[in-house]
């Protein structure tokens, strides 16, 4: 099979530290597959589930093979088609999610993206922009279904101003038309999960939101791992059980305690809700898109960036420009 060359980011071995990853030289096939669109990348962003999958932490969910490759949101222009793809030509700029199947990565020069898993960007966006919203935007927005988010209902969203609680938020209030939406953030960051649209703040610094919220909440969002004491905030209703789903621990036991079920969320690629969900939003001028930091591709850049990732404390998406806008 024919190849051409590229530069991607990697990590050789199960690590934990940002110094063990690296940008260098990969092989990729000349030709996308049939139902594949190659992209050449302007911008791609970071998750926490880089650098789970890096050390280890995602035990049996995915094996990771080495080396190991990072990124999956990716925004940039297309280069090349499959045969079978009708959906874009070369020169069309998109963005999306990939499936954890690629070759290499979205930190890096080209990558293939599935023609499902793309969507148009916005022109109002940036790449850097664009590349912030797949990952975290489709977690936030197919955790509160899961969770039975409806108009008037109420939502505890933990992590307000993290990459998907600034989403979930913003979805509680512009999609969901929720009733009451509760978060908690850091002293810093309460006037900016206010203007997300949160209607209840507790700053965690200060105060333990099982105290200051009171059990009336018929769904949650749980991204730092806390099921246990967002289920002292939820009603308790054996005939509609409130809903937690989980981001980031799957649950002991799929009903954690009488009229309240807990559920994990495996978040799945798809160009459908982009384009009818964040894309709407987008060109309405309603969604604010938080990059907490951009970083260069090269070797330091992407080694800052996971250093920057592994502290936790991003507000909003950490970003790394491949090529300028």
């Amino acid at each position: 099979m024919t190849t051409t060359e590229i530069t991607a980011a990697y990590f050789i071995n199960e690590t934990r530290d940002s110094n063990d990853f690296f940008v260098g030289p990969f092989s990729i096939p000349a030709e996308p597959a049939a139902s594949h669109v190659r992209v050449e990348v302007h911008a791609a962003a970071l998750n926490p589930a880089d650098w789970k999958r890096a050390c280890g932490a995602v035990g049996q969910m995915s094996r990771e093979e080495h080396p190991g490759h990072i990124g999956l949101d990716v925004a940039g222009v297309v280069t090349k088609i499959g045969s079978n793809v009708t959906q874009f030509k070369p020169g069309d700029k998109v963005y999306g999610l990939l499936n954890h199947n690629n070759a290499v990565g979205s930190v890096a020069t080209h990558v293939d993206a599935a023609e499902h898993d793309l969507a148009l960007k916005p022109q109002q966006l940036s790449f850097a922009e664009a590349a912030a919203i797949p990952l975290a935007g489709l977690t936030a927005l197919q955790a509160l279904k899961k969770a039975g988010l409806g108009e008037g209902k109420n939502v505890f969203i933990n992590a307000g101003a993290g990459g998907v609680g600034s989403f979930a938020l913003q979805l509680a209030r512009l999609y969901f038309k929720a009733n009451k939406i509760a978060t908690t953030v850091s002293t810093s960051k309460v006037a900016l999960a206010k203007k997300l649209g949160a209607t209840e703040i507790v700053d965690y610094t200060k105060e333990d939101f099982t105290k200051v919220l009171s059990a009336e909440y018929e769904a949650a969002l749980d991204s730092v791992g806390d099921i246990e004491n967002i289920a002292k905030i939820v009603k308790r209703n054996p005939d509609s059980p409130s809903r937690i789903i989980s981001i980031v621990e799957i649950p002991d036991r799929e009903t954690y305690c009488e009229g309240v079920e807990t559920t994990f969320n495996v978040t799945i690629p798809g160009s459908e809700n982009l384009e009818r969900v964040f894309n709407k939003l987008v060109d309405e001028g309603k969604l604010q898109v938080l990059i907490d930091s951009t970083h260069e591709f090269t070797q330091d850049g992407v080694r800052r960036a996971i250093a920057r990732l592994l502290e936790g404390r991003a507000t909003g998406k950490i970003v790394i420009t491949v090529k300028g806008d």
